[in-house]
């Protein structure tokens, strides 16, 4: 048998043909004889495919952020708050909409300036 690829694991009790790294998860290694060589998708990305070999091209959107946990789909960022960038790994990584701005709906990546004669406190939704 030739070496297992990467983003896949080799068992012969199970199959004849590599088994892809399951959802959530990678595995940028050739030679995984088992599913618990498949890591888990790191902090900053997300894995919502099979036989993924390098998360950093699942980097989290703008406007979404991606716990560690091998999450599938990116989560968006909550009213009120913004990220700019990709990458967002916690909660945290949502920022608070600035005074004078404010973040409208989940998952906003650029605060949007309030009209004039308004007041936008941080934060504001």
């Amino acid at each position: 048998m030739n070496e297992c690829p990467r983003g896949y694991y080799c068992n012969s009790k199970i199959s004849s043909l590599p088994i892809p790294c399951p959802i959530g998860t990678f595995s940028n290694r050739t030679a995984n004889d088992s599913i618990s060589t498949c890591e888990t998708c790191p902090p900053g990305s997300y894995c919502n495919d099979t036989a993924i070999v390098d998360p950093k091209q699942f980097l989290c959107p703008a406007g979404h952020y991606c716990p560690y946990g091998g999450i599938s789909d990116p989560i968006l960022c909550p009213v009120g708050t913004y990220r700019p960038l990709m990458g967002g790994a916690y909660l945290f990584d949502c920022l608070l909409c600035d005074r004078g701005y404010f973040c409208p709906s989940n998952g906003t990546v650029v605060p949007i300036e309030c009209p004039t004669g308004t007041n936008c406190s941080g934060g504001a939704s």
